[in-house]
């Protein structure tokens, strides 16, 4: 559960260095727009802080623009750090299962809130 939560960390940061992949655009795409059209994307470039080619980029892989965040490493720092808790929390978990110290319904409810929580800490890293 947590562990493919970590892979995700990793495949969007060198989480020791926190240093973000730096990908090479090569291609050069030209559109024609109308005033309205034009006008509409400047406006939400600028709300969102994004440049005309990151606002097309977002659009077309994830369907949505959002804003830009200046505090990405340090986010993506404490969501891996955040994600290792809920490694350590599960391993406990586990332990206190095959342990008998933790009823079958009570480790099915603390697991499926565990699930919840990596699903959550998960779709705040697809929005980035």
């Amino acid at each position: 559960m947590a562990v493919q939560y970590a892979t995700l960390l990793q495949k969007k940061s060198n989480i020791k260095g926190i240093k973000m992949e730096k990908v090479k655009y090569n291609k050069k795409l030209t559109i024609r727009l109308d005033e309205e059209t034009y006008n509409e994307m400047k406006r939400k470039t600028a709300e969102l802080g994004l440049t005309q080619s990151e606002y097309l980029r977002q659009v077309i892989l994830k369907g949505r623009a959002t804003k830009k965040c200046k505090d990405l490493p340090s986010l993506i720092l404490h969501l891996s750090r955040t994600g290792n808790n809920i490694n350590q929390i599960s391993k406990n978990l586990n332990i206190a299962k095959k342990e008998c110290s933790l009823s079958g319904v009570d480790y099915d409810l603390l697991l499926d809130e565990l699930m919840q929580i990596n699903n959550n800490l998960k779709a705040i890293l697809d929005d980035y």
